[in-house]
């Protein structure tokens, strides 16, 4: 023990008085102010209404065609530095409002005339080292870095809206809908060799906010991404983008998995997936694709059922590219292809939190 301390004395000495000397001389910046919103406005023609409470058989009898405005995003926080690479940023959201829950748009209801205002990022981030490349550890309320569409912002994806696939990614993750939960995390963006060559690594641990009274359902996530060409961002950011506006070039594959406990029967959860990322001039080509499972409890002396999973696929692949219009900025079109290949009825959805004995014999129950 005290060969170690005595080794490694010396570089902490160093990095202390490298600190006060920071100190000394650092002025935390002035605030930076964050304001954001997408406004909607939308038609859906000729819509059906899906009736139940009648006296005949549930049915869908047509609707009048909706005309709505909304705004359908909305973020305002602050961000700046507290002291020499450390920096913070919190962030606050109001979605939906004016939303019309019979329009053929997706989401909550409306949000109120009073909408309700709610914590959406908050979290500090330390750079261990001076430069760019050092390695960060990012604590607070924030997305767990796994995946690619649910680490994005709904304002930095390409399409007008983001892709169904992270609603899944998200609910298995962390049982939320906003894909946030608190935790800590540590990242490093590293040069390889040349600046045509990047390695980012990210791992992190997780607090869902799940109601459990037996487990704690801890969420461990891990991601590697490896780069050929410009990198995504000039330093490590827990910001990502999907457009460059043709400031990129570059091709990024990320690998990655995620390991929890579960809820109520589920025993574990856990996720594996591949995203990739091309931006290529005016083009740019994003996907992702996840396997969803659930390692459910057994029956002592049911070996038919001993050990079941419950497992899904989902994913998506999308293009784009930009369309200059001189002065006005740029046209986005894009073409989206997503899926999910698991239960597609509200009675499959269940299954995972049944009782066993309540479960039965589904085709989508695969044996450990």
């Amino acid at each position: 023990m005290g060969f170690v301390l005595f080794c490694f004395f010396p570089a902490s000495q160093v990095a202390a008085q490298d600190t006060l000397v920071a100190l000394r001389t650092f002025k935390p910046s002035r605030p930076e102010f964050i304001a954001m919103f997408q406004m909607w406005a939308t038609y859906s023609p000729q819509l059906d209404k899906y009736i139940t409470d009648s006296p005949f058989p549930p049915t869908y009898i047509p609707e009048y065609s909706i005309w709505n405005l909304q705004v359908r995003r909305a973020r305002i926080g602050i961000k700046g530095d507290i002291l020499p690479r450390l920096n913070y940023t919190a962030i606050l959201a109001f979605d939906q409002v004016g939303h019309n829950p019979g329009s053929g748009t997706v989401g909550g209801t409306n949000n109120g005339s009073f909408p309700s205002v709610g914590l959406l990022d908050a979290y500090i981030t330390w750079g261990i080292r001076r430069n760019g490349e050092g390695m960060r550890i990012s604590a607070g309320y924030f997305r767990p870095q796994y995946g690619r569409e649910s680490i994005t912002s709904g304002f930095a994806v390409n399409s007008i809206e983001k892709s169904m696939d992270q609603n899944y990614l998200r609910e298995h993750l962390v049982f939320s809908n906003p894909g946030r939960a608190a935790g800590i995390n540590a990242g490093c963006q590293l040069r390889l060799g040349s600046d045509q060559a990047w390695l980012r690594w990210d791992a992190g641990v997780f607090m869902p906010d799940g109601i459990s009274v037996i487990r704690h359902p801890v969420v461990g996530v891990a991601r590697v991404v490896g780069t050929w060409g410009d990198p995504e961002s000039p330093e490590y950011s827990l910001s990502h983008k999907i457009n460059s506006f043709g400031k990129r070039n570059g091709l990024s594959v990320g690998i990655g998995g995620s390991r929890g406990q579960g809820e109520g029967f589920v025993t574990r959860n856990w996720a594996y997936g591949i995203d990739l990322l091309l931006n290529r001039g005016p083009f740019q080509l994003d996907g992702e694709l996840h396997w969803l499972g659930k390692n459910l409890e057994p029956i002592t002396g049911d070996p038919e059922f001993y050990g079941d999973q419950y497992v899904i696929q989902t994913g998506h692949l999308r293009g784009g590219v930009n369309i200059s219009i001189d002065h006005f900025g740029y046209l986005e079109p894009t073409l989206t292809y997503a899926f999910l290949f698991g239960g597609m009825n509200e009675n499959d959805q269940k299954l995972p939190n049944m009782p066993r004995d309540l479960r039965g014999r589904n085709p989508t129950w695969k044996p450990v």
